[in-house]
């Protein structure tokens, strides 16, 4: 419908959320396909391109292609900085996930600040779970257990409708084997793509850290699906410090 209307921004809309279904499905290889194609279609607006190159990131870094993911959310990045987007929090987080896998910790808790305060200052709570979990495995990852439990809880008090995947929690529970958070009600929700969140909604998830396929949407980009909540805005997280 959208190629009929020679409607762009609705066919990037639609492709990408063909990535995050093939992605759900667990077929990473159509998934990057398809975001690819997305970022390839003719006379697409900048924003819609910045949207592809987070969602490829955080899909790259989910195939476990690394270098690549740094490469094309670097890139990302530079593109929307030097068109002064400010809705950068998911594809921050993308970025704090990879130096997080880099051992570059520094870096990890730089991207997760900046992020945070992306994610406020447009308004994207939702981004937030995101930020979050990523906070937790960086604490955890540094020898802080006690801060990882409390950034995984403000993590679950802000999505108590949206609880964590098995692969999620199997991640968590890697990252502090002593310290696992308490069980919670479980309730069916739309996996969440990579990179996913404010940029094009992916949330895809609130995506496991390394999901991250991105989340990325920007105010005036539809946003991929995500999770649904209860619709309450929760109270500003501080920026991790």
């Amino acid at each position: 419908m959208a190629r009929e209307l020679r409607y762009p921004r609705g066919q990037v809309l639609a492709t990408n959320n063909l990535a995050f279904a093939a992605y759900s499905a667990g077929d990473l290889d159509d998934a990057l396909r398809l975001v690819r194609q997305a970022g390839q279609i003719p006379d697409i607006p900048g924003t819609a391109t910045r949207i592809c190159g987070a969602i490829l990131a955080g899909m790259l870094a989910e195939a476990g292609d690394l270098a690549a993911a740094e490469q094309a959310g670097a890139a990302t990045l530079a593109q929307a900085r030097d068109a002064g987007d400010m809705h950068l929090g998911d594809l921050l987080r993308v970025m704090a996930d990879l130096d997080l896998r880099a051992g570059r910790f520094g870096d990890a808790a730089a991207h997760l600040r900046e992020a945070t305060h992306s994610a406020l200052s447009v308004g994207h709570w939702a981004v937030m779970l995101n930020i979050l979990e990523a906070c937790g495995h960086l604490c955890a990852a540094t020898g802080r257990p006690a801060d990882a439990i409390t950034a995984w809880a403000a993590r679950e008090r802000f999505s108590q409708q949206a609880p964590l995947e098995d692969g999620e929690l199997r991640r968590r529970e890697g990252a502090l084997p002593r310290a696992r958070p308490p069980p919670r009600s479980r309730r069916p929700r739309p996996r969440s793509a990579p990179g996913s969140g404010s940029w094009s909604g992916w949330s895809p998830r609130a995506p496991p850290m390394r999901r991250s396929p991105p989340s990325c949407t920007s105010a005036s980009a539809p946003s991929a699906p995500t999770w649904t909540g209860s619709g309450t805005r929760p109270a500003p997280a501080a920026a991790p410090t």
